[in-house]
């Protein structure tokens, strides 16, 4: 059966998530729940988190809970692999990104507060390691308050690898990032040079 062809616009969409594949990893899926407060001597404790919930995400790819000043802490421990389909990751810098809809919110790594936020303080970009090496973890924790009026969400958490430094070679998801700008731009003022640059992606 034949593949269906795809648009030059396609063909740079499918490049730029193959890129952002190599250098960016959702932790959506890992996550660990409970409901209500526990002493922090408990909550941040990684060897009870196996007791706690797995949670799942809706179709939207969120962790919801319930309105109403709800409190919910979600744990995971993330560990570095040696590679992300196939592009090394030693020597990066790791950065934590998260995303979420809650009224109060504390982000905990390895035992220690490193950031508090609430509905409007809300995607944080968390530096775990400035020089990562296969097999370091860290322990997450975060403490979330939902809104009074609407249910909270945890939307969006993901590991970011990124050059150390402005001399070191930049990683695949700044260069989907940059080919993003551009794929918008021909897009909007330039749809007759999008299969050049499909072209030239393809080489």
């Amino acid at each position: 059966m034949n593949k269906p062809v795809l648009s030059p616009s396609d063909q740079i969409s499918a490049t730029i998530a193959r890129l952002r594949d190599l250098s960016q990893l959702s932790i959506q899926p890992g996550w660990r729940y409970y409901d209500g407060d526990l002493p922090l001597v408990d909550t941040l404790n990684p060897g009870n988190w196996q007791h706690w919930a797995l949670g799942t995400v809706n179709d939207r790819d969120h962790h919801p809970w319930v309105k109403g000043r709800m409190v919910r802490w979600f744990s995971q421990i993330v560990k570095v692999p040696q590679d992300l389909n196939g592009f090394p990751l030693e020597g990066l810098c790791l950065r934590l990104a998260l995303l979420w809809w809650a009224e109060e919110a504390q982000v905990y790594v390895n035992g220690k507060l490193v950031q508090e936020g609430d509905l409007f303080d809300c995607a944080p970009r968390l530096l775990l390691s400035s020089d990562v090496q296969a097999g370091d973890e860290f322990a997450i924790a975060l403490r979330f308050v939902s809104p009074n009026h609407d249910d909270g969400a945890l939307m969006k958490s993901a590991c970011h690898y990124e050059a150390p430094s402005p001399n070191h070679p930049p990683e695949p998801a700044f260069v989907a990032d940059e080919l993003a700008v551009l794929h918008s731009y021909l897009e909007t003022f330039q749809p007759d040079q999008l299969d050049t640059l499909a072209t030239a992606l393809s080489q």
